[in-house]
């Protein structure tokens, strides 16, 4: 995690805002993952918002169809999807 945080810190400092974002998903650092896609607009928002739900929080707990239906704006029927990973 130490790693990832300090290879996010290292894309940032050199301007590379969207690989940083990726680093941060893929490493599961929600927390500047989410701060980061709000930088960088909506769609960036949701798509980290619906990967976080899908593979931070298990099927059944009732924030995971919250954060679905944050992140899915208009889709609702992922809400209910048994899915594991995002599609992104």
């Amino acid at each position: 995690m130490q790693a990832t945080a300090s290879e996010v810190q290292s894309l940032l400092v050199s301007g590379r805002k969207k690989e940083a974002l990726q680093c941060a998903q893929e490493g599961r650092l929600w927390g500047p993952a989410l701060v980061l896609a709000s930088q960088l607009g909506d769609q960036f928002y949701v798509d980290t918002m619906k990967q976080m739900a899908l593979h931070q929080l298990v099927a059944g707990s009732p924030l995971r169809p919250l954060c679905l239906l944050i992140a899915v704006a208009g889709q609702p029927a992922e809400v209910f999807s048994s899915g594991t990973t995002a599609d992104t």
